[in-house]
């Protein structure tokens, strides 16, 4: 038996503890913490602006992003137009000129695959995962894809307000994005909404799946389902780097790309929909 063992399994047992527990006492947290809000709404958004400024200065250090922390940091700005932002057009300018991606449609509508194909292979990098290459797929249905077949893979990933479900959102937004109006598409999103919804209703934890959710939603313009308090969760998550860390997302136990991008979109998309900022979404 390994060092690590022990702890692995007393890491577990605790994380189902705290899963049973929040089917009880999240709510009611989230319901003090909502109030808190509402007697000072402007002191609150004026927190959390600056915790997203501050996660931006995380960034500061990282040069190449992941592509999936190009995408939600570039929707976040495109949806908000929160200046600090805009290093994202940086980083997708240096990704664009080091790597060959075909999934950098998701982000730039204008990228020419074809062209950067003399570039190293970003999945000799970063090799992409399963749900990921499904993302890219859809943001390149314009280019030959099938999308009821697209679509049967996609539903397959329904979980209840998991990581499947948000995925499920993200990449019928962004078959739309490339410009495909399958009549299913909407629907498929639809069904995912309150799971996605209710399951942070139901967690106390405010890590990579919870700053997901928040940010489907928002996205989606569903800020009418997003609480006030799951946004002073992520507030008293960020860690004094400025980052914010996700269980089992590696570094392990430090701040990361994927968690820190969606804090800051998340927070940035709820300031802007409190404060009535109507950018392009």
């Amino acid at each position: 038996m390994t060092a690590a063992l022990p702890y692995r399994i007393a890491r577990r047992l605790s994380h189902g503890v705290q899963f049973r527990l929040d089917k009880v006492l999240a709510e009611p947290a989230n319901r003090r913490l909502d109030a808190m809000f509402r007697r000072d709404p402007a002191t609150w958004l004026g927190r959390m602006a600056a915790a997203a400024d501050k996660g931006t200065g995380w960034f500061e250090g990282h040069l190449d992003l992941t592509m999936s922390a190009l995408l939600v940091l570039d929707q976040a700005r495109h949806q908000t137009g929160h200046p600090t932002l805009n290093f994202v057009a940086d980083r997708i300018g240096r990704y664009a000129d080091t790597y060959y991606d075909p999934g950098l449609r998701c982000v730039d509508r204008g990228y020419d695959p074809d062209a950067h194909r003399h570039l190293p292979d970003i999945v000799g990098t970063r090799p992409y995962q399963i749900i990921e290459l499904l993302m890219i797929d859809a943001g390149n249905i314009d280019r030959g894809g099938n999308p009821e077949h697209l679509m049967r893979y996609l539903k397959a990933l329904s979980d209840g307000g998991g990581y499947g479900s948000t995925h499920i959102i993200v990449g019928g937004l962004l078959m739309k994005r490339a410009g495909c109006d399958h009549p299913g598409i909407d629907g498929m999103i639809a069904k995912e909404v309150m799971p996605v919804a209710r399951a942070n209703d139901r967690t106390s934890y405010a890590g990579d799946l919870f700053a997901e959710r928040i940010f489907v939603l928002e996205w989606l313009g569903r800020h009418d389902l997003v609480r006030p308090s799951w946004l002073i969760r992520l507030l008293r998550a960020q860690r004094s780097d400025g980052g914010w860390k996700g269980r089992n997302i590696p570094p392990f136990g430090q701040s990361n790309q994927h968690t820190t991008s969606l804090a800051i979109a998340a927070l940035t998309q709820f300031v802007a929909a409190e404060s009535g900022v109507n950018a392009t979404a």
